[in-house]
């Protein structure tokens, strides 16, 4: 990757003030440093005025999800088209929370994946195992089976984001082992590579996610095959996203060339 990835998920939080404050903080602080991209997944009725906000700066604005037809009946949905005419950059597609309470599979994820490629909103899709999966020893089974059907139909010219999040960590504090993230990060590359070709294996990134906090944000990006780093409640806290956008840029600048 060319720059340091670092993706925060905000979920229902803030007000539009509470947003511009912290964003314009993070954009004063980092607003020199070119080797990263941040990426800020909001609520929907911020991503317009957020947007022309971080316009010309290395802040990115995104949606937290997204409905997979672009027009219709869908009272309370939101569309591709609509987000890309507010300047949404990015999308998030499958979180583990999306999964859990509102039954998202991923058929439904990749129906929403094509769409937003379409309308040239990046996805960032979210894919990982349940404790009980991993308990029973088939984690690679389900994610080899959520890479093959979440990006079913890409084409080799288009480009989105992975996440590797253990649903199981998910706002419980718990990460993996090291060795394990960057074990897993490296299985999904070649799970992509057997799925769709050298071409989008080489230039998809792999973002892990899950408790991640400023303290061992540097110690996951380090290893092997991770390629960025996601954040949920870390990222509402100006000082602990600050330090962690700070120790994502030091792990990818000490990396290997």
């Amino acid at each position: 990757m060319k720059k340091a990835l670092v993706i925060a998920n905000w979920k229902m939080n803030k007000t539009l003030e509470e947003a511009r404050l912290f964003i314009r903080t993070i954009r004063d602080a980092f607003e020199k440093e070119k080797s990263v991209t941040i990426v800020i997944l909001v609520p929907y009725p911020y991503i317009a005025a957020l947007s022309s906000f971080c316009r010309g700066s290395n802040i990115d604005i995104g949606a937290e999800n997204m409905f997979h037809d672009e027009w219709g009946k869908y009272t309370g949905e939101v569309s591709a088209p609509m987000l890309a005419c507010v300047g949404c950059a990015y999308v998030m597609l499958g979180h583990s929370f999306r999964r859990g309470y509102f039954g998202e599979d991923d058929e439904e994820i990749n129906r929403r994946f094509l769409i937003a490629l379409k309308h040239e909103i990046i996805p960032v899709v979210c894919i990982g195992e349940t404790i009980e999966e991993k308990n029973a020893g088939i984690m690679n089974t389900v994610l080899g089976r959520q890479v093959k059907k979440c990006f079913n139909g890409v084409k080799k010219d288009q480009y989105f984001w992975i996440i590797y999040e253990p649903r199981w960590a998910i706002g419980t504090g718990v990460t993996p082992q090291l060795e394990e993230i960057g074990k897993t990060h490296l299985d999904i590359k070649e799970l992509v590579l057997e799925y769709y070709g050298k071409e989008i294996a080489e230039r998809v990134p792999v973002v892990y996610g899950g408790s991640v906090q400023s303290q061992n944000v540097f110690d996951i990006y380090s290893q092997k095959g991770v390629d960025g780093v996601g954040f949920g409640g870390c990222s509402l806290d100006i000082e602990c996203f600050s330090d962690a956008i700070a120790h994502a840029v030091r792990a990818y600048k000490d990396r290997p060339l």
